[in-house]
């Protein structure tokens, strides 16, 4: 009668963490392919516009513990952005990311910038299945566009250049497993924009615009514990149509980028107790 009870004998519920990691594997596995067909679609779609600032790639480190070092490298619409985050301490992360586009000087439409910056903030680890982080902090670049509008059957041609300045504020939510991470990033930046050229045959803009931009993306980052491949689809909206610094372009902006993320904590992590 032993033996009987103990083959009938039910399994232990599983732990909620190893269900939270079990779903989000399965929600990589069933996402992946749609949002990189979605990624591929919209690059498709929005190549025609070309605003003055495009907004950088989702910077989401999801930093766990003191000495977390993460690196990521994406290509897309926006350009080409490197990204980096250490957190000298638990709970303090520190960020920096470059962002580079050259378009071509022979395109009818075209957009080049160079850009640059850091930021710090905190990192919350929520039992190694979630995260939840807050970042601020500043960038500076520089850019130029140009377009091609039909009016009355002439085209007319659109170009501008000029530097900005570009305070950020973000909150990253996401779900996390060995295998996936899948999450969203909410940020806001606030552009000023100093005009250093214009083409005469546009209508001349102040020389000096500023604007507040609403810059979320949803990322999904599938593959191993140290090298995920990511895969991004964010949406730029500014607050305010009429002082957006996008004169040369459509200032409602679909970016999507695809690359790779490195979490190199295993190389430079101190010993440190595992967050609860």
């Amino acid at each position: 009668m032993k033996s009987i009870a103990q083959s009938t004998r039910r399994s232990p519920p599983r732990p909620a963490a190893t269900l939270a990691r079990t779903r989000c594997a399965a929600l990589a596995d069933a996402s992946v392919i749609v949002i990189v067909i979605v990624a591929l679609a919209v690059a498709v779609a929005v190549t025609s516009c070309t605003p003055v600032y495009l907004a950088p790639a989702a910077h989401a480190p999801l930093l766990a513990r003191a000495g977390d070092l993460d690196v990521g490298l994406y290509g897309g619409t926006n350009g080409t952005d490197l990204t980096v985050a250490y957190a000298p301490m638990r709970g303090l992360g520190v960020i920096a990311a470059a962002s580079y586009a050259k378009g071509s000087s022979n395109a009818d439409s075209s957009h080049t910038h160079r850009y640059g910056e850091l930021g710090a903030g905190y990192f919350l680890d929520a039992g190694h299945w979630a995260s939840v982080e807050a970042y601020g902090g500043a960038g500076f670049g520089s850019s130029s566009g140009k377009n091609t509008v039909a009016t009355g059957g002439t085209e007319t041609p659109l170009y501008a250049s000029g530097t900005y300045l570009r305070p950020f504020a973000q909150v990253d939510l996401a779900l996390r497993s060995s295998a996936a991470d899948f999450g969203i990033v909410l940020r806001g930046a606030y552009v000023a924009y100093r005009f250093d050229t214009f083409s005469p045959s546009a209508p001349a803009p102040s020389r000096n615009q500023a604007g507040l931009f609403l810059e979320p993306a949803l990322f999904l980052r599938a593959g191993w514990q140290m090298v995920k491949l990511e895969a991004q689809l964010g949406i730029v909206l500014p607050t305010d149509i009429d002082t957006a610094p996008n004169v040369v372009g459509n200032p409602f902006f679909l970016h999507v980028a695809v690359g790779l993320h490195f979490d190199l904590g295993g190389l430079t992590r101190r010993e440190d107790p595992e967050p609860s």
